[in-house]
Parts: C-alpha cells; structure tokens; sequence
C-alpha cells in the first residue's frame, strides 16, 4: 500500500483547482450536476471543489459509517454525522467526494 500523501496549503490549493478546472471541461451545462461529500474528510473538500467550479451547484452530506465494508474489522464510530442531500438528485450527474 502506498504512503499516504500529504499536501501542504498551496499544493492543496492548487489540487482543488486541477480538480474543478477537469469538472467543469467534462460537465459544460452544470444544471444537471450535484456534489455529495463523504463524511468526515470529503465534507470540506466538497464544499471547496464545489465553489471553484459553480457555486451554484448543489452540495450534500453523506455518512457512510453505518455501510462500510471493513464494519467487523474497524468499530462503527461513536460519533455519526446525519445525512443532508437537500435536493433531488434522480436524473442528476452525482460526484461523489472524499478525501
């Protein structure tokens, strides 16, 4: 397994823009677009991905604590976040975000 890799401020500043300059050339109409960060990490990230490509664009919370496939090895947090996806997303092109 690879080292897990760590950005400093510009260099993650810089990966967020790489990020949302590649959205917004695949997915030219945004109407039909919609964020949906990953709790914990992919929360934030969502939200900054989701202001450098369309502000406009809808963002939702998703947490996955309660679905993971490692449940029986790693214990299920105490903590959870709820599940906020305050829009429709039938029909919409959905980017999943996590860290």
């Amino acid at each position: 397994m690879p080292a897990p890799l760590t950005l400093d401020a510009p260099r993650l500043h810089a990966a967020i823009a790489e990020i949302a300059s590649a959205i917004q050339a695949r997915h030219g109409d945004r109407s039909n677009l919609c964020f949906i960060g990953i709790a914990n990490g992919g929360l934030e990230l969502a939200r900054r991905i989701s202001a450098a490509v369309d502000p406009t664009v809808p963002t939702g919370d998703l947490d996955t604590s309660f679905y993971r496939d490692d449940i029986g090895r790693n214990p299920i947090p105490k903590e959870s976040r709820p599940t906020i996806i305050p829009f429709d997303v039938t029909g919409k092109t959905v980017i999943l975000i996590d860290d």
